[in-house]
């Protein structure tokens, strides 16, 4: 998992975010911010023997599923993001992943505020055993300066415009009185294809 993942360690009989496997210092809930793709690290840990205000183990999740959602309202069928495909490192005990904020419906529910209130919430699942809701907290998501980049032009690369594109490109069906034109080899001559009002075919070849 890359540096900028966050990581975060779940007591799930506590239900509350600590600061690791080795301290239950606790911790406030991240803070999420609009057209972010968030890399999660998550540790689902529990007390253990000796029994210590810092003794912890990270649970075996062999055969453990894991869910997480944002959302502005309780008891929703369509969160506002979710992940529920991790990838398991069952050496470490870790689920790692994404949960991607950057959406249609993530966006258009922030709009252009400074900042909004909602809920995150992570359930966890062992085997087919009924569903464990191992943390559920409000949290602060915070609006962006800055709008994503991927859907902008590369200064590096060429485009066409669409006037350009429509003058290269044949399309499957060309506006009334337009021609194809077929330059030979040399540029000399061009071959123009088409049809005419009578419903003839169009088809010469003239000097360029």
């Amino acid at each position: 998992m890359a540096g900028l993942a966050r990581k975060i360690f779940v007591n799930w009989q506590t239900k509350k975010l600590q600061l690791s496997d080795e301290s239950a210092t606790p911790v406030d809930p991240p803070t999420f911010q609009r057209y972010e793709t968030v890399p999660l690290c998550i540790v689902i840990i529990e007390p253990c023997d000796p029994w210590g205000p810092n003794d912890f183990q990270r649970i075996d999740i062999t055969n453990v599923s894991l869910k997480v959602a944002i959302n502005d309202t309780l008891d929703d069928a369509s969160p506002l993001a979710e992940q529920a495909t991790w990838t398991k490192n069952t050496a470490n005990n870790t689920f790692e992943g994404n949960l991607v904020l950057n959406n249609p419906t993530f966006n258009s529910w922030i709009g252009s505020s400074e900042t909004k209130s909602a809920y995150l919430e992570i359930e966890a699942t062992e085997g087919v055993a009924p569903r464990v809701k191992i943390y559920s907290s409000a949290i602060t998501v915070k609006g962006s300066v800055l709008q994503p980049t991927t859907t902008s032009p590369d200064p590096t690369r060429e485009y066409y415009t669409k006037q350009e594109m429509e003058g290269i490109f044949v399309q499957f069906r060309l506006q009334p009185g337009q021609t194809i034109s077929i330059p030979n080899p040399a540029n000399t001559h061009e071959r123009i294809i088409g049809c005419q009002d009578d419903a003839t075919e169009l088809d010469s070849v003239i000097p360029v």
